[in-house]
């Protein structure tokens, strides 16, 4: 049986694709965060509902490959760890590691952390496409 924490995980990315702010409240705590490191565009806390849908709607026009290296779960934190790509044309112009530290509170999503394993590659590409 899968663990609630992650079913909540997969229906908030389903709320985020259709844009369904119902159920997104339904999800998300109303004083939610979510960090993303670096320095660059992309970078920064982000805060509330309306934060994030603008954040990941910007990371979803960036078709991301994510291959999942590993998951950990608890009542009060899901951990999962990625190699991600992407290619543009064929040709891959961004490749590494991220974990995402979801962190829940009354059975809702209080707040999302990225953590990357090489933060001036990631600086360097996302200062570059944001140009």
């Amino acid at each position: 049986m899968e663990h609630r924490n992650l079913v909540i995980i997969e229906q908030f990315f389903e709320a985020v694709k259709t844009r369904d702010m119902a159920k997104l409240h339904v999800l998300v705590s109303q004083d939610v965060t979510w960090s993303f490191p670096g320095n660059h565009p992309f970078a920064g806390v982000h805060l509330g509902i309306e934060g994030i849908l603008k954040f990941f709607d910007a990371m979803i026009l960036l078709n991301f490959s994510y291959e999942t290296l590993v998951v950990g779960v608890n009542d009060r934190y899901v951990v999962q760890a990625y190699h991600v790509s992407r290619s543009e044309t064929g040709i891959t112009d961004f490749e590494g590691e991220w974990c995402i530290l979801w962190e829940f509170a009354d059975g809702r999503i209080y707040s999302g952390k990225h953590l990357v394993a090489g933060l001036q590659e990631e600086n360097n590409f996302f200062n570059k496409i944001s140009q």
